[in-house]
């Protein structure tokens, strides 16, 4: 079982800023997902075959950023090692649970999303089906402009839907389909560990709106 972990520089898309998201890269058997550590420089300030921030860069403070980049990989490397010394074999999903689970700061839905989204373009999905997720998550930021993962439950769904057929005159459907699409992102924050509750369980919704988000 091969298993890795690296900070990369995510250049595509770029940012309106013209930035780039730092993001550690965890590597199980050629399969791989990014964490997103919530910073971002300009493409021209990384060094690529090195991993780290120019030193000589003006624009952020490498030395600091630098010894933040440290820090994180050296926690991933720690978590496979700890793994490995209990003799326990090491998953995407064990790995996500173990090094998202130390943050206290609350999880961002958005930022969440977006990340699922850019893996969604990686993996060459279709456009249509990308295109949906963004425009659902659009929708739902007018709502709500800052909204963490734990901010979802149940009075959080009954207002949105009100939202949704009051405001925007949503017919019954259409709620129903934003509704699934958004239980679809909750469902992989689930299996990913970054939830213990789930608010749909008492919002259940119509099975012919039922969306599958495709990601493993």
């Amino acid at each position: 079982m091969a298993v890795s972990a690296n900070v990369i520089l995510r250049s595509k898309p770029l940012k309106k800023d013209g930035t780039g998201g730092l993001y550690l890269r965890f590597v199980l058997d050629r399969k791989k997902k990014d964490f997103s550590l919530g910073e971002s420089i300009p493409p021209s300030a990384w060094d690529d075959s090195k991993a780290i921030v120019k030193t000589r860069t003006k624009t952020v403070n490498a030395e600091k950023l630098n010894l933040f980049l440290s820090k994180e990989l050296a926690r991933a490397n720690d978590i496979i090692l700890e793994h490995k010394l209990d003799d326990r074999e090491i998953t995407i999903d064990r790995f996500t649970a173990a090094f998202q689970g130390e943050s206290k700061a609350p999880r961002d839905l958005y930022e969440f999303v977006r990340e699922r989204i850019i893996d969604l373009r990686d993996g060459n999905y279709a456009y249509n089906t990308i295109r949906k997720y963004e425009t659902e998550l659009s929708k739902l930021k007018k709502f709500r402009p800052s909204l963490t993962l734990k901010g979802v439950d149940y009075s959080f769904l009954r207002d949105y839907e009100s939202y949704m057929r009051n405001e925007l005159g949503n017919k019954t459907n259409t709620v129903q389909k934003s509704m699934a699409t958004l239980r679809a992102f909750i469902n992989v924050a689930l299996k990913e560990g970054l939830l213990k509750e789930y608010p749909f369980s008492k919002f259940p919704l119509r099975k012919e709106a039922s969306t599958r988000l495709y990601l493993t």
